[in-house]
């Protein structure tokens, strides 16, 4: 980041919520279906730490970013007061306050149903082509394996639909996007694609509490104090239910 963008932050951090008494600014980057803009809920995510907030005491509001990077500087120069959707790391939780999980991702392989691909192994997939997404992470065990031909794309879509045009062997994603792509825009090749039954182990997903708010050490333990009754009493399932394609 260069000195006229730090300061075009700080400028901007002296109007934020944090210091106008205003809404706590939830802020997401586009990725459907866990943050969406055409969505008045926000996405998933979005929609889960609003409500959690909601049932916390706070109000709050949700802002756009369109690019992850920007929207990690906006929480860590407290631009924005939370953060969703993002990974643990040592360097972030340097700069936010880390809740408790709030969602998953699980990576799983999806196929052509025609298609006899089956493994228990990842070497058996040795020579077949899987789409990839630019950028993303993916489990270790995939990455390191050598002899899998990963085919790089631009995005999840472009993916499956290489996939069902018979361009790839199988398509390696979050299962919540691939079913939120294919129902949205491919919903022609959902009978004719299949997931395979061994999914990676799930990733959690959480929200960060930027440490410039003066309130966030009590907005943490709120945050996670209501998550967890949101949890028990059934409504934190109720929203990812609404959330699912079709319901």
């Amino acid at each position: 980041m260069n000195i006229a963008q730090l300061v075009l932050l700080m400028l901007t951090l002296t109007c934020s919520p944090v210091f106008a008494g205003q809404p706590l600014s939830v802020v997401g980057s586009e990725w459907p279906p866990y943050v969406d803009e055409h969505r008045p809920d926000g996405g998933l995510s979005i929609d889960l730490v609003r409500r959690v907030l909601d049932q916390a005491g706070y109000h709050s509001l949700f802002m756009l970013e369109n690019d992850t990077s920007r929207a990690l500087a906006g929480a860590r120069f407290g631009v924005y007061d939370i953060i969703s959707n993002i990974r643990r790391s040592e360097e972030l939780a340097r700069d936010v306050d880390v809740t408790d999980a709030v969602l998953s991702n699980e990576p799983c392989f999806i196929k052509r149903k025609s298609s006899d691909i089956a493994y228990a192994l990842m070497r058996e997939l040795n020579g077949k082509k899987v789409g990839v997404i630019n950028n993303m992470p993916y489990p270790p065990e995939f990455i390191a394996a050598g002899e899998v031909v990963k085919v790089s794309l631009p995005d999840l879509a472009a993916a499956l639909n290489a996939l069902a045009a018979g361009e790839l062997d199988l398509v390696l994603g979050d299962k919540r996007e691939i079913e939120y792509i294919l129902f949205k825009y491919m919903p022609n090749d959902i009978k004719a694609l299949d997931f395979l039954p061994q999914c990676f182990q799930k990733t959690d997903l959480y929200a960060g509490i930027s440490r410039i708010n003066p309130e966030h050490a009590k907005i943490l333990q709120d945050f996670n104090l209501a998550l967890a009754r949101m949890k028990q009493n059934g409504s934190y399932q109720a929203i990812i239910d609404k959330h699912i394609p079709g319901h």
